[in-house]
Protein backbone atom coordinates (compact mmCIF):
# COMPACT_ATOMS: atom_id res chain seq x y z
CA UNK A 1 0.00 0.00 0.00
CA UNK A 2 1.17 3.52 -0.81
CA UNK A 3 1.03 5.66 2.33
CA UNK A 4 0.06 8.71 0.26
CA UNK A 5 -3.36 7.09 -0.26
CA UNK A 6 -4.00 7.50 3.46
CA UNK A 7 -4.89 10.66 5.44
CA UNK A 8 -1.38 11.72 6.45
CA UNK A 9 -1.12 14.28 9.23
CA UNK A 10 1.70 16.84 9.45
CA UNK A 11 3.22 18.46 12.53
CA UNK A 12 6.20 20.68 13.33
CA UNK A 13 8.46 19.37 16.06
CA UNK A 14 11.76 20.79 17.32
CA UNK A 15 12.51 22.36 13.96
CA UNK A 16 11.47 19.26 11.99
CA UNK A 17 8.42 18.57 9.84
CA UNK A 18 6.91 15.23 10.77
CA UNK A 19 4.31 13.13 8.94
CA UNK A 20 2.26 10.51 10.75
CA UNK A 21 -1.07 8.68 10.67
CA UNK A 22 -2.23 8.34 14.30
CA UNK A 23 -2.72 11.28 16.66
CA UNK A 24 -2.57 9.26 19.88
CA UNK A 25 0.49 7.33 18.78
CA UNK A 26 2.25 10.53 17.69
CA UNK A 27 1.54 12.33 20.99
CA UNK A 28 2.82 9.31 22.91
CA UNK A 29 6.05 9.22 20.90
CA UNK A 30 6.67 12.95 21.25
CA UNK A 31 6.14 12.76 25.00
CA UNK A 32 8.54 9.84 25.43
CA UNK A 33 11.25 10.88 22.98
CA UNK A 34 11.33 14.68 22.98
CA UNK A 35 9.72 15.67 26.29
CA UNK A 36 11.12 13.01 28.61
CA UNK A 37 14.12 12.16 26.39
CA UNK A 38 13.98 8.46 27.11
CA UNK A 39 16.53 7.76 24.36
CA UNK A 40 19.03 10.37 25.50
CA UNK A 41 22.69 9.43 25.57
CA UNK A 42 25.88 11.44 25.92
CA UNK A 43 28.94 11.01 23.76
CA UNK A 44 32.23 12.80 23.30
CA UNK A 45 32.37 11.57 19.72
CA UNK A 46 31.59 14.22 17.10
CA UNK A 47 30.10 11.56 14.80
CA UNK A 48 28.69 8.85 17.09
CA UNK A 49 27.79 5.58 15.39
CA UNK A 50 24.16 4.68 16.10
CA UNK A 51 22.04 1.63 15.30
CA UNK A 52 18.32 2.31 15.69
CA UNK A 53 16.59 -1.07 15.59
CA UNK A 54 12.86 -0.44 15.43
CA UNK A 55 12.91 3.16 14.21
CA UNK A 56 9.13 3.38 13.57
CA UNK A 57 8.33 6.71 11.81
CA UNK A 58 11.71 8.18 12.70
CA UNK A 59 11.20 10.39 15.76
CA UNK A 60 14.03 8.64 17.59
CA UNK A 61 16.30 9.24 14.59
CA UNK A 62 15.40 12.93 14.44
CA UNK A 63 16.01 13.23 18.17
CA UNK A 64 19.53 11.86 17.81
CA UNK A 65 20.24 14.11 14.82
CA UNK A 66 19.07 17.13 16.80
CA UNK A 67 21.64 16.37 19.51
CA UNK A 68 24.37 15.04 17.22
CA UNK A 69 23.99 16.52 13.72
CA UNK A 70 26.93 14.52 12.36
CA UNK A 71 25.82 11.18 13.87
CA UNK A 72 26.20 8.17 11.57
CA UNK A 73 22.88 6.38 11.91
CA UNK A 74 21.47 3.17 10.49
CA UNK A 75 17.72 2.87 11.10
CA UNK A 76 15.79 -0.40 10.72
CA UNK A 77 12.01 -0.63 10.35
CA UNK A 78 10.28 -3.80 9.08
CA UNK A 79 6.70 -2.63 8.48
CA UNK A 80 6.53 -1.51 4.82
CA UNK A 81 3.88 1.14 5.53
CA UNK A 82 5.68 2.57 8.54
CA UNK A 83 8.93 2.50 6.59
CA UNK A 84 7.41 4.84 4.01
CA UNK A 85 6.69 7.37 6.75
CA UNK A 86 10.18 6.87 8.19
CA UNK A 87 11.67 7.62 4.77
CA UNK A 88 9.50 10.70 4.25
CA UNK A 89 10.39 12.06 7.71
CA UNK A 90 14.11 11.50 7.32
CA UNK A 91 14.60 12.50 3.69
CA UNK A 92 11.99 15.26 3.95
CA UNK A 93 14.05 16.92 6.68
CA UNK A 94 17.14 16.90 4.50
CA UNK A 95 19.00 13.95 6.00
CA UNK A 96 20.60 12.05 3.14
CA UNK A 97 23.40 10.66 5.30
CA UNK A 98 21.20 8.20 7.23
CA UNK A 99 21.01 4.57 6.13
CA UNK A 100 17.39 3.39 6.12
CA UNK A 101 16.79 -0.36 6.05
CA UNK A 102 13.32 -1.83 5.48
CA UNK A 103 13.95 -4.99 7.50
CA UNK A 104 13.45 -6.57 10.90
CA UNK A 105 16.44 -7.03 13.17
CA UNK A 106 16.64 -10.70 14.09
CA UNK A 107 18.96 -13.57 14.84
CA UNK A 108 19.90 -14.27 11.24
CA UNK A 109 19.56 -12.76 7.79
CA UNK A 110 16.66 -13.90 5.65
CA UNK A 111 12.96 -13.33 6.25
CA UNK A 112 10.55 -13.22 9.18
CA UNK A 113 6.81 -13.64 9.64
CA UNK A 114 5.65 -10.26 10.90
CA UNK A 115 2.28 -9.40 12.42
CA UNK A 116 0.65 -6.08 11.48
CA UNK A 117 -2.86 -4.57 11.79
CA UNK A 118 -5.22 -5.23 8.91
CA UNK A 119 -6.45 -1.64 9.14
CA UNK A 120 -3.57 0.70 8.16
CA UNK A 121 -5.13 3.48 10.22
CA UNK A 122 -4.90 1.42 13.41
CA UNK A 123 -1.93 2.33 15.59
CA UNK A 124 1.20 0.31 14.88
CA UNK A 125 2.73 0.03 18.35
CA UNK A 126 2.17 -3.73 18.44
CA UNK A 127 3.79 -4.68 15.12
CA UNK A 128 5.91 -7.70 15.93
CA UNK A 129 7.48 -10.95 14.85
CA UNK A 130 5.93 -12.36 18.04
CA UNK A 131 2.20 -13.09 18.33
CA UNK A 132 1.46 -10.88 21.29
CA UNK A 133 -1.55 -11.19 23.56
CA UNK A 134 -3.61 -8.72 21.54
CA UNK A 135 -3.15 -10.60 18.25
CA UNK A 136 -6.30 -12.01 16.66
CA UNK A 137 -7.05 -13.05 13.11
CA UNK A 138 -9.88 -10.53 12.70
CA UNK A 139 -7.74 -7.44 13.31
CA UNK A 140 -4.21 -8.62 12.51
CA UNK A 141 -2.55 -10.28 9.56
CA UNK A 142 0.83 -11.91 9.01
CA UNK A 143 3.18 -10.70 6.29
CA UNK A 144 6.73 -11.69 5.41
CA UNK A 145 9.45 -9.07 5.82
CA UNK A 146 13.20 -9.11 5.18
CA UNK A 147 15.40 -9.70 8.21
CA UNK A 148 18.98 -8.76 9.04
CA UNK A 149 21.13 -10.24 11.79
CA UNK A 150 22.14 -7.76 14.49
CA UNK A 151 25.51 -9.46 14.90
CA UNK A 152 26.31 -8.75 11.24
CA UNK A 153 26.04 -5.03 12.01
CA UNK A 154 28.28 -5.16 15.08
CA UNK A 155 31.52 -4.97 13.10
CA UNK A 156 32.75 -1.59 14.39
CA UNK A 157 32.50 0.39 17.64
CA UNK A 158 28.85 1.31 18.25
CA UNK A 159 28.36 4.41 20.35
CA UNK A 160 24.66 3.76 20.84
CA UNK A 161 22.45 0.75 20.21
CA UNK A 162 18.68 1.21 20.48
CA UNK A 163 16.84 -2.11 20.42
CA UNK A 164 13.04 -1.99 20.24
CA UNK A 165 12.10 -5.27 18.57
CA UNK A 166 8.88 -6.19 20.36
CA UNK A 167 9.76 -9.41 22.17
CA UNK A 168 12.83 -10.75 20.34
CA UNK A 169 15.26 -9.09 22.75
CA UNK A 170 16.61 -12.23 24.42
CA UNK A 171 16.98 -14.24 21.22
CA UNK A 172 18.69 -11.48 19.27
CA UNK A 173 21.09 -10.50 22.06
CA UNK A 174 22.00 -14.16 22.59
CA UNK A 175 22.67 -14.61 18.88
CA UNK A 176 24.86 -11.49 18.96
CA UNK A 177 26.63 -12.19 22.26
CA UNK A 178 30.09 -12.66 20.80
CA UNK A 179 29.99 -9.16 19.26
CA UNK A 180 28.27 -7.07 21.93
CA UNK A 181 31.66 -5.96 23.24
CA UNK A 182 31.76 -3.28 20.50
CA UNK A 183 28.69 -1.56 22.01
CA UNK A 184 29.45 1.39 24.31
CA UNK A 185 25.86 2.24 25.30
CA UNK A 186 22.54 0.53 24.69
CA UNK A 187 18.89 0.94 25.45
CA UNK A 188 16.71 -2.14 25.14
CA UNK A 189 12.95 -1.90 25.33
CA UNK A 190 11.99 -5.12 27.06
CA UNK A 191 8.56 -6.61 26.33
CA UNK A 192 7.36 -9.05 28.96
CA UNK A 193 4.42 -11.35 28.31
CA UNK A 194 3.21 -14.79 29.25
CA UNK A 195 2.55 -15.39 25.55
CA UNK A 196 6.30 -15.08 24.93
CA UNK A 197 8.02 -16.94 27.79
CA UNK A 198 11.36 -17.24 25.98
CA UNK A 199 11.89 -13.50 26.39
CA UNK A 200 13.34 -13.18 29.89
CA UNK A 201 14.58 -9.99 31.57
CA UNK A 202 17.27 -11.75 33.67
CA UNK A 203 18.67 -13.27 30.48
CA UNK A 204 18.77 -9.88 28.76
CA UNK A 205 20.61 -8.32 31.68
CA UNK A 206 23.01 -11.26 31.94
CA UNK A 207 23.88 -11.10 28.24
CA UNK A 208 24.61 -7.39 28.50
CA UNK A 209 26.62 -7.91 31.70
CA UNK A 210 28.70 -10.62 30.05
CA UNK A 211 29.57 -8.06 27.38
CA UNK A 212 30.83 -5.68 30.08
CA UNK A 213 27.78 -3.41 30.26
CA UNK A 214 26.18 -2.26 33.52
CA UNK A 215 22.38 -2.23 33.34
CA UNK A 216 19.76 -0.07 34.99
CA UNK A 217 15.99 -0.47 34.68
CA UNK A 218 13.47 2.28 34.01
CA UNK A 219 9.69 1.90 34.10
CA UNK A 220 7.19 4.75 33.85
CA UNK A 221 10.03 7.27 33.57
CA UNK A 222 11.77 6.24 36.82
CA UNK A 223 14.65 3.95 37.66
CA UNK A 224 13.54 0.91 39.60
CA UNK A 225 14.73 -2.45 40.89
CA UNK A 226 13.81 -5.65 39.11
CA UNK A 227 11.94 -6.83 42.23
CA UNK A 228 9.74 -3.70 42.13
CA UNK A 229 8.64 -3.87 38.51
CA UNK A 230 4.96 -3.78 37.64
CA UNK A 231 4.33 -6.89 35.57
CA UNK A 232 0.82 -6.44 34.29
CA UNK A 233 0.16 -8.51 31.18
CA UNK A 234 1.83 -7.37 28.94
CA UNK A 235 4.42 -4.99 30.40
CA UNK A 236 7.34 -2.98 29.08
CA UNK A 237 10.38 -1.30 30.54
CA UNK A 238 13.67 0.16 29.39
CA UNK A 239 16.99 -1.50 30.07
CA UNK A 240 19.77 1.10 29.99
CA UNK A 241 23.27 -0.32 29.56
CA UNK A 242 26.56 1.54 29.96
CA UNK A 243 30.18 0.52 29.53
CA UNK A 244 31.70 3.73 30.90
CA UNK A 245 31.33 4.47 34.62
CA UNK A 246 31.38 8.19 33.84
CA UNK A 247 28.47 7.79 31.41
CA UNK A 248 26.60 5.76 34.02
CA UNK A 249 27.24 8.46 36.64
CA UNK A 250 25.79 11.14 34.35
CA UNK A 251 22.79 8.94 33.64
CA UNK A 252 22.11 8.50 37.36
CA UNK A 253 22.58 12.21 37.99
CA UNK A 254 19.91 13.05 35.39
CA UNK A 255 17.50 10.69 37.12
CA UNK A 256 18.11 12.34 40.50
CA UNK A 257 17.60 15.82 39.03
CA UNK A 258 14.39 14.72 37.28
CA UNK A 259 13.03 13.29 40.53
CA UNK A 260 13.78 16.51 42.40
CA UNK A 261 12.10 18.62 39.73
CA UNK A 262 9.05 16.36 39.70
CA UNK A 263 8.78 16.53 43.49
CA UNK A 264 9.10 20.32 43.50
CA UNK A 265 6.46 20.55 40.78
CA UNK A 266 4.01 18.52 42.86
CA UNK A 267 4.64 20.59 45.98
CA UNK A 268 3.73 23.89 44.31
Amino acid sequence: MDVTALPIRTAHLAGFTVQYLHDEEYRHLVNDIFTHEEYRFDSRARRPRVLDCGAHIGLSVLYVKRRFPAARITAFEPNPLTFQLLTRNIRGNGFDDIELVNAAVGCEAGALAFHVPRDPLFRHWGDSAVKNRWYNEAKWETITVPAVALRDRLTEPIDYLKLDIEGLETEVLRASADRLAVVKRAIVEFHGSGTNPTNQLPAVRALLAEAGLTTMLRQDRWLTREADLRREEPYTLLVHAYRSRLDLAWFLRRDVVARIRAKLGRSR
